[in-house]
């Protein structure tokens, strides 16, 4: 059996360990898609096991360059989801989603009676 300080050390030393180790993938409330762990992917809500698996699987076959890209990529994650996944500290190369959803191309019927920006 270990004395009882040196097993209090060791105690020490694995919590110290478990704190700091996260700081390379967290930092200041972010987390860095490219190089989170499952279990850190899982941790942010709106992320449960098959989108952890999904985003996983593509970033397998190559890392994130944008938001517009992990929304193409990856199923599930749409404009609403990347906002909120952003607002709870998901980056993606250290940038926060910033986009705005896109809207298909409106038809021209649609658009001849709707009002124009300057008579509003």
């Amino acid at each position: 059996m270990q004395p009882r300080p040196r097993r209090r050390c060791l105690l020490l030393t694995g919590l110290a360990l478990m704190l700091v180790l996260p700081l390379t993938v967290r930092s200041a409330g972010t987390l860095e898609l490219n190089r989170a762990s499952r279990a850190e992917l899982e941790s942010l809500p709106g992320i449960g096991p098959a989108l952890a698996e999904r985003l996983l699987q593509a970033r397998a076959q190559a890392e994130f360059r944008s938001w517009a890209e992990l929304q193409a990529r990856v199923s599930g994650i749409g404009p609403v989801l990347a906002r909120r996944l952003s607002a709870q500290g998901l980056r993606i190369d250290g940038s926060p989603f910033e986009g705005t959803p896109a809207r298909p191309a409106s038809s021209p019927s649609s658009t001849s009676s709707a009002a124009s920006p300057q008579t509003r």
